[in-house]
């Protein structure tokens, strides 16, 4: 009687390597809600590459260990996140076919803000007419976010 074979893999996968991001700078505001991120795919050499779990949070050093939300061959995913004063972050890891889980990549900190600032302008200290060609002008703008651009008139 026989049996077998009996197909083993102890060695954790290697990868993703190259996160990063097509769409956004880490560690600046964008006024883009979608985040793109790319990477160079895991590689396993025993069993192959299973898929990824891919996690979005607000923490800079999660280690993702959950369901596979990526195929293997994915080098890309996106997702859009909320504006607010968090920083969002992107953690992947892969996983081969017999189970076993690669090291964790971090991608972040993602600042969103899509709210527009608010201001407004009093010319003459508010008053409703005036009768000469120069005026002065009182602005006033705030952003609870990420704050102004400096500007000059």
């Amino acid at each position: 009687q026989h049996i077998g074979p009996f197909l083993l893999d102890a060695v954790n996968p290697a990868g993703p390597t190259n996160l990063a991001s097509p769409s956004h700078a880490v560690g600046t505001w964008s006024n883009l809600a979608t985040v793109q991120a790319t990477w160079t795919a895991a590689t396993d050499a025993h069993s192959g590459i299973a898929g990824y779990d891919s996690l979005w949070d607000n923490a800079a050093g999660t280690v993702p260990a959950g369901a596979l939300d990526l195929v293997a061959g994915a080098t890309a995913t996106n997702r859009s996140l909320p504006s607010g004063p968090s920083d969002w972050y992107l953690h992947l890891r892969a996983r081969d076919q017999a189970g076993n889980w690669g090291a964790a990549q971090h991608l972040g900190p993602f600042r969103i803000d899509t709210a527009a600032p608010t201001g407004s302008i009093a010319i003459d200290g508010g008053n409703a007419t005036c009768n000469t060609l120069s005026v002065n002008l009182s602005l006033t703008a705030a952003d609870a976010l990420s704050g102004l651009a400096p500007t000059s008139i």
